[in-house]
């Protein structure tokens, strides 16, 4: 008798808890229908269409640049724009190698040095090439646009470094190695 009323009552709590979930939905819900939240431009936030052509409307807006001067930096980025695809290529190639390296069993420690090495030698190229391209634009700048770079270079930088610390991916400005 007592497993009957058991089973009895937690079907109809059952029944009622799906009923109480079925017409509080919004479909089914009554009285009028919510109107939808207005279309939202860009999801996202203001930032969420910022590729590399948004990026550079939007310095290029920053630092007043004539349209003779924008056609000038596009023509340096251009130019570079194989080498530095290249150096990349180069280290992530270097990289895949790297690991295969070093999940092998018997480990070739000679061989790591020498991909590392090639690794170093391929990230201060690809610093040279950018420290050449920035050399390159700030040619084409007013002093005045080159100040105003530098001020934006640092925000940058310093935005980035604060964000490198929340991921962990290395130490905040300031601390030192004990993690201060």
């Amino acid at each position: 008798m007592k497993k009957r009323f058991m089973v009895l009552s937690l079907l109809v709590s059952t029944l009622i808890l799906g009923a109480v979930t079925l017409f509080s939905s919004p479909g089914l819900a009554a009285g009028p229908p919510t109107p939808a939240p207005p279309a939202m431009t860009n999801p996202m936030g203001p930032r969420a269409n910022m590729g590399h052509g948004n990026r550079f409307a939007l310095m290029a807006e920053l630092l007043g640049l004539s349209a003779n001067q924008q056609q000038q930096i596009k023509a340096v980025l251009r130019g570079h724009r194989h080498q530095g695809s290249h150096l990349f290529r180069e280290l992530r190639n270097n990289e895949r190698q790297l690991r295969r390296i070093a999940m092998t069993a018997p480990f070739d420690a000679k061989a790591a040095r020498a991909l590392e090495l090639k690794q170093a030698d391929l990230r201060t190229r690809r610093l040279a090439d950018r420290a050449e391209i920035r050399g390159k634009i700030d040619a084409i700048l007013t002093p005045a646009q080159r100040q105003t770079a530098k001020i934006l270079r640092e925000l940058m930088h310093e935005r980035h470094g604060r964000h490198m610390a929340k991921r962990g991916d290395g130490p905040r400005r300031g601390a030192t190695m004990r993690g201060d």
